[in-house]
């Protein structure tokens, strides 16, 4: 008779633990199994787990509007720098990655650069309100990459530097009008669009 008791007890954990796994198995699977979305059409909350795990601004397909640029834009505010010896470390020509600025003001009479550190370098940009800006400078179209780094103070503060290198009326470097751009730019809040 006590045998028979203790198979019994035995029987209905197994089948009690057995069910939950089942259960629990069936939730999952219904969380994780992928569903399709046809254009336009919201994705149906089947179940409360669903509901309760999914990000409600993701339901339903989000395609850019014609006519909208495919990168992603941010407002970051930004300063201006120069390589005058106290806006640099002691190679104020030579940015984090490597390239020399002045090779590179030789070859296109411009530098665009851009200082950040929450940004990898490499990382290509457009500005646009600088081309209304410094239009002799940095014309319509024109990219802006990061090669250099900021201050680690600014890190995950959204800032950037303006690299400015600009030319005197024959066409060569001119530190001092630079330094003097570089203060009128100050501080400014723009538009940023990371391609």
């Amino acid at each position: 008779m006590n045998m028979t008791y203790k198979t019994i007890n035995l029987f209905q954990d197994f089948v009690l633990k057995g069910t939950a796994t089942v259960l629990l198995v069936a939730v999952l699977a219904g969380v994780a199994t992928p569903q399709t979305v046809e254009a336009g059409e919201h994705l149906p909350l089947q179940d409360p787990v669903t509901t309760l795990f999914m990000d409600q601004s993701s339901i339903g397909p989000s395609f850019p509007e014609s006519g909208q640029r495919k990168g992603f834009e941010r407002t970051v505010r930004f300063t201006a720098y120069t390589s005058h010896g106290y806006q640099t470390d002691d190679t104020p020509f030579l940015p984090a990655d490597g390239h020399d600025y002045r090779i590179e003001f030789e070859k296109y009479g411009a530098v665009r650069a851009i200082a950040s550190n929450d940004y990898p370098l490499g990382t290509k940009m457009r500005i646009t309100e600088l081309e209304d800006m410094y239009p002799d400078t940095f014309p319509e179209g024109t990219i802006f990459v990061v090669k250099d780094r900021m201050n680690k103070r600014y890190t995950g503060k959204n800032r950037m530097d303006l690299y400015l290198l600009l030319s005197d009326d024959e066409g060569r470097m001119d530190l001092a009008k630079s330094l003097t751009a570089a203060k009128q730019f100050g501080v400014q809040t723009l538009t940023v669009e990371i391609l």
